[in-house]
């Protein structure tokens, strides 16, 4: 699938940039956003931490998965049939972190088409999303990748999640709501 952004989040810039190619895509449709990873990994929070600042930041946003109710193998495909039922046709944006080389932490990505989580470990889980958007946040080298995934900074994590919120916030259509009128 054709990748629509990358770029590494200490690039002048970047923010904007996403905020510009993320209102494009949302103009595409009712969007979800699925907000993929656990809370109890530092390193694989970036889905679940990105969600907690969408739903701190705009409450009518509809996102599924953050750090008090993470999306992750154990509840994925449940979640996924919840989210299809309450949003029928809804075009899903799938939030997670992933692993890469070294010089590539840091990197966000975006992507039209599906993510799989859990690739890098192995881990049986269905495809996800109609968009990708994944921050590189530590590296992988074979049999030793869990290794990798317990050890490294939270910095990169933080900050792309707070890119990926912001950006979101400021592309999505602003909603009417009744305290509003």
């Amino acid at each position: 699938m054709p990748v629509l952004f990358r770029r590494a989040y200490t690039e002048p810039g970047v923010e904007q940039e996403l905020t510009e190619l993320l209102a494009g895509i949302l103009a595409e449709g009712q969007a979800v956003f699925l907000c993929v990873g656990t809370d109890k990994n530092i390193l694989d929070c970036l889905g679940p931490l990105t969600g907690t600042m969408l739903q701190e930041a705009a409450d009518y946003i509809p996102v599924y998965g953050t750090l008090d109710a993470p999306i992750h193998a154990r509840n994925l495909r449940p979640k996924l049939r919840e989210i299809r039922s309450v949003h029928p046709g809804g075009l899903m944006l799938a939030i997670d972190a992933c692993l890469g080389k070294p010089d590539e932490i840091g990197n966000i990505k975006v992507r039209r088409g599906s993510l799989v989580p859990g690739r890098a470990l192995n881990r049986p889980l269905p495809a996800v999303g109609d968009i990708a958007l994944t921050g590189t946040v530590a590296t992988y080298q074979g049999k030793k990748g869990y290794y990798h995934l317990t050890r490294g900074s939270i910095t990169p994590v933080y900050h792309i999640a707070r890119i990926f919120s912001r950006a979101i916030v400021s592309a999505y259509p602003e909603i009417e709501t009744a305290d509003k009128r």
